[in-house]
């Protein structure tokens, strides 16, 4: 697919980016680092990893802060 923006500012876009990453992650990359987003943000990007059957963590500080996919 197409590289996802950096912090781009609408959730659904982040949504498209989870999506592109999850499957990534499930066709055998180890793990894929999200661009960083604020907190409302990184919610929803848990959220679908949940939807994935995939782990998430929250990396970083913000402003820099960003969600982390990977197999359980």
């Amino acid at each position: 697919g197409r590289p996802c923006p950096v912090g781009a500012p609408h959730a659904a876009l982040e949504t498209e980016c989870v999506e592109d990453a999850a499957q990534r992650v499930l066709s055998g990359e180890f793990s894929i680092q999200l661009a960083p987003q604020r907190s409302y943000v990184r919610r929803l990007q848990h959220m679908l990893a949940q939807r994935y059957n995939l782990a998430s963590t929250s990396k970083g500080r913000d402003p820099a802060r960003a969600v982390l996919l990977y197999k359980p």
